[in-house]
């Protein structure tokens, strides 16, 4: 008996997965990213959707021409300052360190979970795995269109007008933060 006035949660239990307990009515699962951290221009996101089976992982990002990690000139931020940015952040640009940590990425992504479970080696595209990419690449927007995400429905624009102003704003404050080289609770600390 439902005793509040929210829509329905969609989506299934993942305890059973997290418990390492099998589930055989569960093929693969589903995940997505639209908005972290205001730290692209206008404050957009980066809208990305995936689907995970036992051996791969097939990954559709959007707007591929968008830095996932956050543009360089706010520094990143869509990733945490700690000490593994600082090594990663100063690898070589064109290397394979830094272009997996703030590189941007393609349109497709796909891979072999078995024999590259730290997914290194995007096998999208490899005439190999054009067949396995066509069906993951469908269950995924298949899925999706029957969740109605926005993406699907023509609508996906409606993630980068949410408070977009103030995103604008905050984007803006990032990046003239980045340009004195301090972080915003080093900002807070000093005005206390």
């Amino acid at each position: 008996m439902q005793t509040h006035d929210m829509q329905a949660i969609e989506g299934k239990s993942l305890l059973g997965v997290f418990n390492n307990q099998n589930d055989n009515n569960r093929q693969s699962i589903v995940t997505g990213r639209e908005r972290n951290d205001p730290a692209r221009p206008n404050g957009w996101g980066y809208p990305v959707r995936s689907i995970h089976t036992e051996n791969y992982v097939y990954t559709y990002n959007f707007e591929p021409n968008r830095w996932p990690s956050g543009t360089p000139e706010a520094d990143y931020r869509d990733t945490d300052h700690s000490p593994t940015k600082k090594v990663t952040k100063n690898a070589p640009q064109d290397g394979m360190v830094f272009q997996k940590n703030y590189g941007k990425r393609p349109q497709q992504e796909l891979y072999d979970l078995k024999n590259d479970p730290e997914c290194l080696h995007n096998l999208a595209n490899q005439p190999a795995f054009a067949s396995l990419q066509q069906q993951l690449h469908a269950e995924l927007f298949a899925e999706l269109t029957r969740q109605r995400d926005p993406r699907m429905l023509g609508n996906g624009d409606v993630f980068d007008k949410y408070e977009g102003e103030a995103r604008a704003k905050k984007y803006q404050l990032l990046v003239e933060i980045a340009k004195k080289g301090t972080y915003e609770w080093q900002e807070r600390k000093k005005k206390k």
